[in-house]
């Protein structure tokens, strides 16, 4: 049984965890008893912006180091890079 104590409330975004940029929070209803169970930052354009940027960045796995099992050859940001080039325009602040 996950306690609240144990979730993470926050958006995770380029390796940190942080509160939203306008400080919005969005609520985890049970939808069996409608009770708040959590208020969990709400992340708008600006943080998906951010988040991202990030993501586009090379990490340091990626050149080829501190990569247990040549992981970075098994996975390509090909993918996430298009995807993250596509949605920029339309993330315009």
């Amino acid at each position: 049984m996950t306690t609240a104590t144990s979730i993470q409330t926050k958006l995770y975004i380029d390796g940190k965890w942080c509160d939203a940029l306008d400080g919005k929070t969005h609520a985890v209803i049970n939808p069996a008893t409608e009770e708040v169970l959590w208020e969990v930052a709400y992340g708008s354009r600006a943080e998906t912006k951010l988040a991202l940027e990030a993501a586009a960045k090379p990490k340091p796995c990626q050149a080829g180091r501190n990569s247990p099992h040549g992981i970075e050859r098994k996975f390509s940001k090909k993918p996430l890079t298009s995807c993250a080039n596509a949605l920029m325009p339309s993330l315009a602040l």
